[in-house]
């Protein structure tokens, strides 16, 4: 399938010599600031890459669905599973400079090829203070490449309904309040997951799915 194959390609570097990659993120005075950076199989190789997504990891567990002790070694082994993953990608957000900083990363978390749908998935900024607007940017510059490239009918993510800050941000971004899902708490040993729960009729914590509008 077209996107396996286009996955595949980019996370295991097949492609032409010279050929770039990466993504150009351009403000509003259509001036590159930064670039979506594909995370390939060459990270694993890379220690300072590994421990700064631990870190941003760390710092940001209260966006996830799951909470649990961030390693190095586990990081690396999410890392590969992820690259593994024939129908997940994720990007670098790295800045238009001679020496390039990473400010954080954002990608395509899985692809139903029968609901011909993606989700939008680990949008995170690691650094706080470079580039104000970056990530509004970035995440316009991913859902082009993915409607352009990968032409799926819906594109949608999931955030925590209590995450005001991230809801306005993917509004400004195009997206808007589809549904609300009803999470379960599960707890073992010292890893916390909120695991969706249809059923339930009235639950501690919710996912809001948002939808991509045009």
């Amino acid at each position: 399938m077209r996107v396996i194959e286009k996955f595949s390609s980019i996370k295991n570097e097949r492609f032409d010599k010279g050929q770039n990659v990466k993504l150009s993120i351009y403000n509003k005075q259509k001036r590159i600031i930064a670039f979506l950076r594909p995370i390939t199989k060459k990270i694993l190789e890379n220690s300072k890459e590994i421990e700064l997504l631990a870190k941003w990891r760390e710092e940001n567990a209260f966006a996830f669905p799951t909470q649990f002790k961030v390693t190095f070694e586990g990081t690396k082994k999410w890392i590969r599973a992820l690259i593994e993953n024939p129908t997940r990608i994720l990007f670098f957000i790295e800045s238009n400079e001679i020496k390039p900083v990473l400010i954080g990363h954002m990608g395509l978390y899985s692809f139903d090829f029968e609901d011909d749908s993606c989700e939008i998935d680990n949008v995170v900024r690691g650094d706080k203070k470079k580039l104000k607007g970056v990530m509004t940017f970035a995440l316009k510059t991913l859902i082009k490449w993915t409607k352009q490239i990968l032409k799926p009918k819906k594109i949608f993510l999931r955030v925590f309904s209590d995450n005001e800050r991230a809801i306005r941000f993917y509004k400004r971004c195009g997206f808007k309040e589809y549904a609300l899902i009803p999470l379960e708490k599960k707890v073992e040993d010292n890893f916390i997951s909120w695991e969706e729960n249809k059923n339930l009729i009235k639950a501690e914590k919710y996912f809001l799915k948002m939808v991509y509008v045009e």
